[in-house]
């Protein structure tokens, strides 16, 4: 999704699928870099990049088992409540 921070990009990470996003400081401040790939506003290097990772499946394993590590350390039910709880 362009310009959205939705649930699926959770979904995704969670199920270990590879993120693939535009260049936006919304997802720096949410998720560290190296976990999604991220093209241009434009989309002209989106097809550049879409074929460095398919075609490289140790780096594609990497990024998505980083961010399926992150995602269930950081964005969990579990620990949204958590953190809900210990403002309150």
């Amino acid at each position: 999704p362009m310009g959205l921070i939705s649930p699926r990009f959770f979904e995704c990470m969670a199920s270990k699928s590879l993120i693939f996003c535009e260049e936006s400081s919304l997802y720096l401040n949410i998720f560290p870099d190296d976990i999604f790939i991220s093209f241009k506003k434009d989309l002209n290097d989106f097809e550049k990049k879409l074929l460095l990772i398919l075609s490289d499946e140790a780096k594609r394993n990497q990024i998505t088992n980083k961010a399926y590590k992150y995602v269930h350390a950081n964005h969990t039910w579990g620990n949204r409540i958590s953190l809900l709880l210990s403002k309150i």
